[in-house]
């Protein structure tokens, strides 16, 4: 059912959002997709036989355990003032050609500062395109679980992203 050329091209998104939303770094959620897809290649003949919500719940899990691997070693280094894009380069990853994240620092920050339950769905579906079933597949929750922290996440990046405009602006005058 499934060859590694299809594996990567439909699912480096999923596996790419799965480590930033853990470690927050741009090169770091790269260097985690290269290594999950290295074992997803060394695995191939087992992922072949997999459901599709089997594969991507593998992916996420490699990705997720890969990612907090690397915020133990770090030991609680935290990296939020750094974008999570460079586009100093102007290479772009083929992640990267679907969005353009330049001008919403603040609303990656925002997303960011959730917390894990309310993140993770949020990176889910928003930059990964998945929907609320995949997604609880995925996590292994309800999809009503799904619904509600997807609720409590946009609550708070909306009262987050509308207290920094007010402050900004409050500073202009």
């Amino acid at each position: 059912m499934w060859n590694f050329d299809s594996i990567y091209e439909q699912y480096s998104r999923l596996v790419y959002f799965a480590a930033y939303s853990v470690v927050k770094n741009n090169d770091e959620a790269f260097d985690i997709s290269q290594e999950v897809f290295v074992r997803a290649y060394n695995n191939e003949s087992k992922l072949c036989r997999m459901s599709e919500v089997q594969l991507k719940g593998w992916l996420y899990k490699v990705a997720t355990n890969a990612a907090l691997d690397i915020v133990r070693k770090r030991k609680r280094e935290v990296l939020y003032d750094t974008p999570p894009f460079d586009m100093a380069d102007g290479a772009l990853g083929p992640e990267q050609e679907y969005i353009s994240l330049e001008s919403d620092t603040e609303l990656m920050k925002a997303v960011n500062s959730l917390a894990d339950i309310y993140r993770q769905p949020v990176i889910l579906h928003f930059f990964s395109g998945l929907g609320y079933q995949e997604i609880a597949d995925i996590l292994g929750v309800t999809v009503g679980t799904i619904k509600s922290r997807m609720s409590r996440a946009k609550a708070q990046l909306k009262k987050e992203l509308y207290e920094d405009s007010d402050d900004h602006s409050a500073g202009e005058e």
